[in-house]
């Protein structure tokens, strides 16, 4: 009798949906919100509008509020963490805005993380994550949890967290818990946490040329970290001079050089008939801090690598025809042993040294030369030739007038 009884409200039920889809139909004013179909539908059917196209989750987001969230870090004067940390801390406590709208502040910060100097501290992102309500994205079920529960927060907080992974900045316990009382642990946020803390943990001392951190603003001390890296001779002696010990330098700069007992072997080893070249400015990088370098090459005139090999098939390569075996016969002395390999040999070249100025002008790398045949007496009777690359530098608009005498 129960099941009689349940399954005759079943069949009412879906009477009376039937009747208010016919109302619907008969006319769209008697149609109220808490019915099956939007009312917005309802008008696009009457040709009173156009339904709303659900689009992107991202699209979402209001462009005037992120614009007025932008104009509270724009107009502050100085900008360093603590001011940083003050809007923050305003849109928390009601003084400017009503504390609504938490994906557009976000929004609105994130770009600014650079501007203010903070985008590698950790509180900074602590403090963004904290903007988010506790316990009200916090899904009551699986099917809520399973299907996205809250999406436009989801992505705003995994966007923290994603710039957090761009900076090298390794979340801790502190966001994880925020995270949890936030969004729970079944929440796209958890997930993008939970592979961030597992592999940036494990490959946060995988280089084996670890460089500091945070790394020294100064230009001298930057291009002596960029020189002993590159620099993989253990035998390297790398000095810092000065163009103040030449008489005629024209600069005064700092000049950083490295040159192994190899090189200077190398260099007594040059003919004085052949000429070797200061080449540059080369780009190393540490981190984001770019430094340029440059080198004095030598002509390799037997080169390991030899182009002809590639036009062999692969018949001639796999011949073994030819190999010489010391059971058939006695080999030469001089085919037993190969030659050492020198790493400053290469089949572009003979690398003699390597070195950062501080200005990577002319006359500080001529500086660099007079300060090298010291060293190496060798240099006074070679000549050196410059083969020096422009300096790279920022690409400027060309105005109307300029423009102008171009095409005349």
């Amino acid at each position: 009798m129960l099941c009689c009884h349940r399954f005759r409200q079943m069949c009412g039920q879906l009477n009376t949906i039937d009747r208010n889809m016919k109302t619907c139909i008969v006319s769209p004013k008697v149609w109220t919100s808490n019915h099956l179909i939007g009312v917005s539908f309802i008008r696009h059917l009457w040709g009173k509008s156009s339904p709303k196209k659900r689009g992107d989750v991202t699209s979402r987001i209001k462009v005037k509020d992120v614009t007025l969230a932008s104009r509270l870090f724009e107009e502050t004067p100085n900008r360093h963490k603590e001011q940083y940390l003050e809007v923050v801390d305003n849109f928390e406590n009601h003084k400017y805005i009503k504390r609504q709208g938490y994906v557009e502040f976000i929004t609105a910060a994130l770009p600014y993380l650079k501007d203010y100097g903070v985008h590698r501290d950790i509180e900074v992102y602590k403090a963004l994550m904290n903007i988010f309500p506790k316990g009200r994205y916090v899904p009551s079920n699986a099917f809520a949890a399973g299907f996205f529960h809250y999406p436009l927060e989801q992505r705003t907080a995994v966007e923290i967290l994603c710039s957090m992974e761009r900076n090298g900045v390794i979340p801790d316990r502190e966001i994880e818990n925020l995270i949890i009382k936030i969004f729970s642990k079944y929440s796209n946020v958890w997930k993008k946490f939970g592979r961030m803390h597992y592999w940036m943990t494990k490959l946060r001392n995988a280089n084996p040329f670890p460089l500091p951190d945070p790394l020294p603003l100064d230009s001298l001390e930057l291009a002596l970290l960029a020189i002993k890296r590159m620099c993989i001779d253990i035998q390297t002696k790398i000095s810092v001079l000065s163009t103040s010990q030449i008489e005629d330098s024209l600069e005064k700069t700092w000049i950083v050089s490295g040159q192994s007992p190899q090189q200077k072997q190398i260099v007594e080893e040059l003919p004085t008939n052949e000429s070797v070249y200061v080449e540059g400015p080369f780009k190393v990088w540490l981190r984001n801090q770019s430094i340029d370098y440059f080198i004095i090459r030598a002509n390799n005139p037997n080169p390991v690598y030899n182009k002809d090999d590639d036009l062999l098939d692969n018949d001639e390569l796999n011949d073994v025809s030819s190999i010489p075996l010391s059971t058939f016969g006695k080999v030469d002395k001089t085919e037993t042993l190969a030659p050492t390999k020198n790493i400053h040999i290469q089949d572009d070249g003979k690398i003699l040294a390597v070195s950062a100025t501080g200005t990577s002008s002319r006359d500080s790398l001529l500086s660099w030369v007079r300060l090298l045949q010291v060293t190496n007496p060798k240099l006074k009777s070679i000549p050196v030739v410059f083969t020096l690359k422009g300096t790279p530098t920022d690409i400027q608009n060309i105005t109307d007038s300029e423009s102008q005498g171009i095409k005349q």
